[in-house]
Order: structure tokens, then C-alpha cells, then sequence
């Protein structure tokens, strides 16, 4: 690990399996978080795996983050299956193409998402990241030793993170802050796991979250549904700190490389996975087409969002929207800025009011898509998503489960770009709440409080 270091500021060791090159919102936020907390007085020291694996990867290194990046291995089960995935000879995607569905090449895939399923997704615990906690609690005991480190931060999910800063406080006694980017128990957007195993991953939740010095999260609704799923927590301790706007990492681009598409174009940038699936918008926009036919030629849909469930390519087809379709691969996150500037209209999907409650996803692609000032069409219930639509002034909010709701909204954009009135000007006040480097600071006073209350708990 190399010699003692003389100590300069307070020393954060943070905590995430999602963090360059892996790719993901979720590891842009960490990445920001360590880049912007040295002028508050904080040394981040980032602990995360060496072989991960994640649908996204972005090429940025240790050097470029500004951050001492430590890297653990791991027994990755994701590689392991995508390996017999390709075994079983399913057809790599055509960039721009429609993939082909599972009854159309090798049926034995069908056996591997199910086993997939069951396995990782209902019997880890908490995850399927849950083999890097052997070795990420070895390599963190050496760096809090030989940096003397101040305090463990986590970031999660994946929620095995959570696990290792438990054990590394437990050892050590450091003060310990979870940052729940998602809920944990009970989040809808993973798969229900098998009632004995839930039992014992909510135990152990709440054993966790108990000895936690401070839990932060990305907005109230988020704050409401961890208390409720998690009721031995004290909400006294949980805070929210946003995902936020980095202005420096994008500049516009120059003109001459913004060659706008000559179709109206809608994008959509992220993964589809249930219960956030496209297919409203597919109706929406065929009922646009049927009401409008020589739009037919005129719109299209392109997304930079992985691999498509086989229901969706499917619903593509039978509602005939083949042509006016093009699912593409990911792309350098600097050359998906340079793509939002050539499309027309930016898309973002959370079809979901957990248990009939507002909605508590506040995607952090609302906060890259703004700087674009381009409209925005949130297919969304009432909740976080819808709040920020509202108080930026950045589009519109539509129902995901009206079609003819949805294609009154297209049609009402199209007619804008027709006139060349698709200019979105956000409210600056509101923005500037979401400054990262504010956010930033507002996160180093949450870690000196515990030092502080740890301090005085000494006395």
C-alpha cells in the first residue's frame, strides 16, 4: 500500500462498485460528489471493483477523475452468464435496427433470463455484487489504516456497497453515511425476491441502517419511501441531497458539428427495464401516426438504451412502427451531449407511482438534458420527476398510460418545431439550487457533523 501520509484535510473513503469506467447515472453522482469535495476541506479516497460490470462504460480514468481510485476484484456472476448468453449464439444487435426477439433465434435464452433471474436477482443478497464484499473490506481496512481515514462513505445501490461499510465501521468505528440513490427494501424496480430471503435481507437493512451515522437520498419522496419501507429508521438522521448540474462538464457544441436531423426526432438515453417500459409511447405515437398519416415519414424515435425487452420489439412491430425506430448501442457520454443538440424533443420515462403514492425517481438525466434547452416529455405520474418538470419550466408532464393523452403532446411539439419554437429557457433560480459544487458543500457539512457529534460523543 506505500508509506504513511502526513494529513492534510479530513479523509473520506467512499464506497461504490459504480464508479468509472463503469458507466451509469449512478456513478456520475460519487464521481462528482469526490471531484468537488476538496474545496470543503474533504480527501476523497474511492474504493471500487476492478472487473465490474455494468450496460454502460465510460472511458474516463483515475487520472482524468482527479481522485485516488483504489480497485478490488471480484467474482462478477453478470460476466459469467453474459459469456453463456453467447454461447447459446443469440445475434449481436445492428446498431440502428430492430434486435431480433428470443422466439425468433436460440430458445435456450429463454432458459438463461430465467435462471438469471432467479438466481441473481431473487436470491443474493443483497445483490449480485454481494462477491466483492470479501475483498472490498480487506483493501478498505488497509487504506483507513494507512491514510487515516476520517469517515466511510457508501453509495448504493448496488446496496452490497452498504454491507461493506457496515463491516468496515464495526471494525474501526468510524462514522458511517449510506447514500441511498434508490430505495432499497421494497424498491419495484428490482425483482421481488423470494419471501424467506426478503425476510432476511430486511433484518439485516435495518441492522445496517441502525448503526449508520447519517443516510442521505435525492429528494423527499425518496426520503418517504425509505421510512416507510425501512420504519426503524430514524428520519432524523435521513437528508436529501439532490443529483445536481455540472456546468463544466458540457460545453455547447461548436456549429459545425450540431448537424440537426431533418426528421422531428424524439430521444430517449438510458435502459428500459420494468416497470419502466416504452410502451405507452409506442401507442401514444402510433395513435399520432393514425390521426396523422404523413407523419409517418416525418417522426422518429431514437434511443441510446441497450437491449429491449422482447415484449417492446415486439409491440414495435404489430403496431408497424419499424421505420419510425432506431434503437442504438451506447456512446461516449460526451457524444451523447453532442446528440441531444441535433434531435428535437428529449424523453424521459418513469411509468410508476409505487403502491399508488407519488413518484420518488428523479432521473439524473433531467439534469444533462436541461443544459441542452430543448423541451422535455416526461411520461410520469405526480411525484419528484413531475415536481422538477414543473418548477424548471422544461416541458411537459403526461400521464404513461393514456396513448391519446401522449399523442396530443407529440402532436402539440410537432406543430412547435414546424414553427421552430422548440427554444426551452429553464428558471435560473430553481437551477441553481441543483449546482453541484453547492450540493457539494452542503455534503461536507453532513460529513463534519458526524465528526462533530462523534467528537462529542468521546467527551
Amino acid at each position: 500500500m506505500g508509506e504513511m501520509v502526513t494529513k492534510i484535510n479530513k479523509r473520506v473513503l467512499m464506497v461504490a462498485y459504480l464508479f468509472p469506467p463503469l458507466g451509469g447515472m449512478g456513478a456520475i453522482r460519487t464521481l462528482k460528489f469526490a471531484q468537488h469535495l476538496p474545496p470543503s476541506g474533504w480527501e476523497p479516497y474511492i474504493l471500487t471493483v476492478k472487473n465490474g460490470f455494468s450496460n454502460v462504460t465510460w472511458n474516463i480514468s483515475n487520472t482524468q477523475s482527479g481522485c485516488k481510485v483504489f480497485r478490488t476484484s471480484s467474482f462478477e456472476f453478470l460476466k459469467w452468464t453474459a459469456l453463456l448468453k453467447r454461447k447459446l449464439k443469440k445475434p449481436k444487435q445492428v446498431d440502428g435496427e430492430l434486435p431480433k426477439t428470443v422466439t425468433q433465434t436460440n430458445l435456450l435464452i429463454r432458459y438463461y433470463k430465467s435462471f438469471r433471474e432467479t438466481v441473481e436477482r431473487r436470491l443474493f443478497i443483497p445483490d449480485d455484487k454481494m462477491f466483492w464484499i470479501p475483498s472490498a473490506v480487506y483493501r478498505g481496512l488497509k487504506i483507513i489504516k494507512n491514510y487515516d481515514i476520517d469517515l466511510i462513505y457508501c453509495s448504493g445501490g448496488p446496496f452490497s456497497s452498504f454491507f461493506i461499510g457496515y463491516a468496515l465501521k464495526r471494525i474501526t468505528n468510524l462514522p458511517m453515511v449510506l447514500d441511498f440513490r434508490d430505495p432499497w427494501i421494497d424498491n419495484p424496480y428490482l425483482e421481488k425476491k423470494i419471501r424467506w430471503v426478503e425476510g432476511i435481507e430486511r433484518n439485516l437493512a435495518k441492522k445496517i441502517t441502525s448503526v449508520a451515522d447519517l443516510c442521505l437520498t435525492v429528494n423527499p419522496y425518496c426520503k418517504d419511501y425509505i421510512c416507510n419501507s425501512l420504519p426503524n429508521i430514524d428520519e432524523g438522521k435521513i437528508f436529501v441531497v439532490p443529483n445536481g448540474i455540472d456546468y463544466e462538464d458540457f460545453k455547447k457544441p461548436k456549429n459545425e458539428e450540431i448537424k440537426p436531423y431533418r426528421k422531428f426526432t424524439i430521444i430517449y438515453i438510458g435502459t428500459f427495464h420494468p416497470p419502466r417500459m416504452p410502451d405507452g409511447f409506442l401507442c401514444g405515437l402510433r395513435n399520432l401516426i393514425d390521426d396523422h398519416p404523413s407523419f409517418k415519414s416525418e417522426i422518429q424515435f431514437i434511443t441510446y438504451s441497450g437491449p429491449w425487452r422482447d415484449k417492446s420489439i415486439e409491440l414495435i412491430k404489430k403496431l408497424e412502427l419499424d421505420d419510425n425506430i432506431r434503437i442504438k448501442n451506447y456512446i461516449p457520454r460526451k457524444e451523447i451531449f453532442k446528440e441531444l443538440f441535433k434531435i428535437h424533443l428529449l424523453l424521459i420515462i418513469d411509468n410508476l407511482s409505487p403502491n399508488g403514492k407519488d413518484g420518488y425517481n428523479s432521473p439524473a438525466k433531467f439534469f444533462e438534458y436541461i443544459l441542452t434547452n430543448k423541451p422535455i416529455l416526461a411520461l410520469a405520474g405526480q411525484g419528484a420527476l413531475a415536481d422538477l418538470i414543473k418548477s424548471t419550466g422544461t416541458g411537459q408532464v403526461v400521464s404513461p398510460d393514456s396513448p391519446e393523452a401522449i399523442a396530443e403532446a407529440l402532436h402539440k411539439f410537432y406543430k412547435r418545431y414546424l414553427r421552430q419554437d422548440l427554444y426551452v429557457k429553464p428558471n435560473q433560480s430553481v437551477l441553481a439550487t441543483y449546482d453541484r459544487k453547492s450540493l457539494t458543500k452542503t455534503l461536507a457539512e453532513y460529513f463534519d457533523s458526524c465528526l462533530n457529534d462523534k467528537n462529542i460523543a468521546k467527551k
